[in-house]
């Protein structure tokens, strides 16, 4: 199979993926927690400072969510919401 031109949202691409949606760890993953890719990622960005994400996939930055009251993130990418 050809490599895809661009990646899917919600995935990133490397190493010449022959689908737009790859989970094989070598060609591509899912998005990682604290991160949001956008179509055509070949890396992932990280959430911004005050955000957080627990789930995989995020396809947009909108998707990352605020810290919840109480707790804080101090810093990008956040794969949890822990810090008091």
């Amino acid at each position: 199979m050809e490599p895809f031109a661009e990646c899917d949202a919600g995935y990133v691409c490397s190493l010449g993926a022959d689908t737009a949606t790859p989970s094989d760890n070598t060609t591509g993953y899912e998005c990682l927690p604290g991160y949001y890719c956008p179509t055509g990622s070949n890396q992932g960005v990280k959430c911004p400072l005050g955000t957080f994400s627990n789930n995989y996939g995020l396809e947009n930055v909108t998707e990352c969510v605020m810290c919840t009251g109480g707790k804080y993130c101090e810093e990008e990418g956040r794969g949890d919401n822990s810090k008091h």
